[in-house]
């Protein structure tokens, strides 16, 4: 076959036709018992070297020297642009030019793919059958990749900026994670000051109670106060609860207070052990800085994905071999007259077919020094990689750490470390690691298991029947001691309400400690608590003749629900879930009861304009809360929503809403029952004494529908 046949096909078939000639070439030399190296003899094949592209300063020049005259028609229909892509000759399965599987950490993989501790480098080829990661996060000061959330050294937990003898330091704990050591947790109102008695306790003179006036201090309020300065039993996720409760805060430990935006609330805020959100909201260590330049080749910008987490905005990405161009050339294609392009280096080289069964790992024909994809250099951290088709080069490998040996260091030399950081780091004798001199070991920590001094002392009273012990966080609480005189309440521990499913309200040092609301995941059948998955018709359980039943599933992608009521004369209800607020797939059920039943429910004097509903799972607490649009009857001149409080359902107060057609939109963060009244026709009025006091207002119903659940889009190419 001659070149002279080859420049006369039209320009696609030429595109298609080195291939094949390589492959029957091949072949035919095979068949003759000849080497398949003496076809570079041939006048229309390339006479010794290479045709490669060398790196450059700037993207886009790659110059590509032909070997002969005779190649010149070849190169310059290789770089013309295909307007369609070569077939790969026998024997080339993979993106590298190989004929064996690519994998990264054991899964298949290709190059331009994501690899990484967060998916922030990008894979590219290190031989015909291996693959490297390029851009990687590099190691913190704790020896992990990527930037952690705070600075180890520098002082920590809730007090470090109010009181710094409550402060403690920021340490690399033995995973490489950092560890607060030595601070206090904020006492029971949210405050670093020490408190002289427990919130919602009785007062020294055993007739008022203690109340958090500020988060650093408490102030003897009216006998019916809570802890808070408010009535009624305080509720955390819709469980009772007291401050000075642990709780999660999200990135560690937390500790309830009360919620400065209002008595009737607590907020859980983060403990001496827990850390600080990173710099997109959530928790651990990030790749990035949000707003600089990420990307392999540059051109993106580190931006937070809405989860806490981060990734790399429109990164300019390097071809297949590692390289920041814009060639349009992939390993393994047909170039020249009998050449494949593969990887040299970072550079994409032309080189002569040869058989895969006499082909080294970087698709030549010698002997390789090192295989390539494998760990090289003095500290063993390089890699191997080709630079021609026989040649390998090490990449990396030399790298030492701040003791002079190659592992990374847990940390920096003088930093604090061990129990309680009483200890400092030093460079171990071998120079691989440090070790933690002077560590006092278990003798550092203070009685309850912490590292910081304790505020009070263990024991000392702090209320009526109360004294100072140790929490179940290492912490002091203020709890019962039913041991002294005319103290023997019973306290939750001797209730076991945990096994009938139940919280538990502890003795407060002036009575017993009380069974509660069923415990999340629970609900309330027949006096029982049972598990919210369980089939549930409120009709037949609260024995209600007459009454409507409507159920709808709704799963972590959210979205609308609708429940139909066509003979209580009203029409459709319906509640629109945001997604990632269930954690699984849950039966909703709304029933609508008859009109009988409902007027029995409500209170004398109100008029209905629709069925009271109930919504079960009850007790169901939503954060952020879901919409939902009740509808009422033809007729109704001045309708208002009524809604139970939570946790119980004798109580009504009016929600805020907006009323559209026949329904009342509104924000509502847990599940009870609902109705709407006519004001006008109500011989007594319906604003309670609180409007709001638990839920948010909307501002506008479409603002707040979450967006129905769409198929997730068809992954891209990188």
């Amino acid at each position: 076959m001659s070149s002279s046949l080859r420049t006369a096909l039209p320009v696609s078939r030429q595109l298609r036709f080195p291939a094949l000639v390589a492959t029957a070439a091949l072949f035919v030399l095979a068949a003759c018992g000849g080497d398949p190296a003496d076809a570079s003899s041939d006048s229309t094949l390339p006479t010794g070297g290479s045709t490669s592209a060398d790196v450059s300063d700037g993207p886009s020049s790659h110059d590509v020297s032909a070997s002969s005259e005779a190649d010149a028609t070849d190169s310059d229909v290789s770089s013309s642009g295909p307007t369609s892509e070569p077939g790969p000759p026998i024997g080339i399965v993979n993106d590298c030019g190989g004929a064996g599987p690519l994998d990264w950490d054991g899964a298949p993989a290709s190059p331009g793919e994501g690899c990484g501790p967060f998916g922030e480098g990008t894979l590219a080829c290190a031989a015909v059958e291996a693959l490297r990661c390029l851009g990687q996060a590099p190691l913190n000061d704790c020896g992990t990749p990527g930037r952690l959330p705070v600075e180890i050294g520098s002082a920590c937990g809730p007090c470090a900026d109010i009181e710094p003898d409550a402060a403690g330091t920021w340490i690399c704990g033995e995973d490489g994670e950092p560890l607060c050591v030595g601070a206090r947790d904020p006492n029971a109102c949210g405050g670093c000051a020490a408190l002289p008695g427990r919130p919602g306790g009785l007062c020294e003179d055993g007739t008022g109670r203690w109340v958090c006036a500020s988060r650093e201090g408490l102030e003897c309020q009216g006998p019916t106060r809570n802890a808070c300065g408010a009535e009624g039993t305080l509720r955390f996720a819709g469980q009772p609860a007291q401050p000075g409760q642990p709780c999660d805060a999200g990135c560690g430990d937390g500790i309830l207070v009360c919620d400065e935006g209002g008595g009737a609330t607590l907020a859980c805020v983060p403990g001496a052990l827990g850390q600080p959100v990173n710099a997109c909201g959530g928790c651990g260590r990030l790749p990035g800085v949000p707003g600089e330049t990420c990307g392999p080749c540059g051109g993106g910008t580190w931006v937070c994905d809405g989860t806490g987490a981060m990734r790399c905005s429109n990164p300019v990405l390097p071809d297949a071999c590692g390289n920041c161009t814009d060639r349009i050339e992939r390993p393994g294609e047909a170039c020249g007259v009998d050449g494949l392009w593969i990887c040299a280096g970072l550079n994409l080289a032309c080189e002569s077919a040869i058989r895969p069964e006499d082909r080294n790992p970087c698709g030549g024909a010698a002997d390789l020094d090192m295989p390539p994809a494998s760990a090289c250099g003095e500290c063993g951290d390089g890699i191997v990689v080709c630079v021609t088709p026989n040649d390998v080069e090490c990449l990396g490998g030399d790298a030492r750490n701040a003791c002079g040996g190659c592992g990374p260091l847990r940390g920096v030399e003088g930093q604090l470390c061990g129990e309680c950081g009483s200890g400092s780091l030093a460079c171990a004798a071998d120079s691989e690691a440090l070790t933690c001199e002077g560590d006092l070991g278990e003798a550092a920590r203070n009685p309850c298991g912490r590292c910081s001094p304790l505020p009070v002392d263990l024991g000392d009273s702090c209320g009526s029947c109360l004294e100072w012990t140790c929490g179940p966080n290492g912490g002091v609480r203020c709890e019962l001691n039913p041991t002294l005189d005319g103290c023997a309440f019973d306290t939750c521990d001797d209730l076991e309400c945990d096994t009938l499913d139940r919280s538990c309200i502890e003795s407060d040092g002036s009575a017993d400690a009380l069974c509660d609301t069923c415990l999340k995941g629970f609900r309330e059948s027949r006096g029982l608590c049972v598990p919210i998955t369980a089939e549930f018709d409120p009709c037949d359980e609260l024995d209600l003749d007459g009454c409507e039943v409507a159920r709808s599933v709704v799963g972590p992608m959210g979205g609308t629900a609708t429940f139909a009521f066509d003979s209580s004369g009203v029409g459709t209800l319906t509640l629109l879930f945001p997604a990632g607020l269930l954690a699984e797939d849950t039966t909703i059920t709304v029933a609508a009861l008859s009109d009988d039943d409902s007027a029995a429910l409500v209170p004398p004097g109100l008029a209905l304009a629709s069925p009271v509903f109930l919504l079960e799972p009850a007790g169901l607490v939503f954060d952020p809360p879901i919409t939902a649009r009740i509808p009422f009857r033809t007729g109704t001149t001045d309708p208002v929503l009524l809604w139970t409080r939570p946790g119980d359902r004798t109580t009504f107060e009016e929600r805020p809403g907006v009323i559209s057609g026949q329904t009342v939109t509104a924000l509502v963060s847990h599940f009870s029952m609902a109705f709407v009244s006519d004001r006008a026709a109500s011989s007594e009025p319906t604003d309670p004494s609180d409007p709001g006091a638990t839920e948010p207002e909307p501002t506008d119903p479409g603002a707040t529908e979450p967006a129905e659940p769409t198929e997730p889009a068809e992954p891209t190419e990188p």
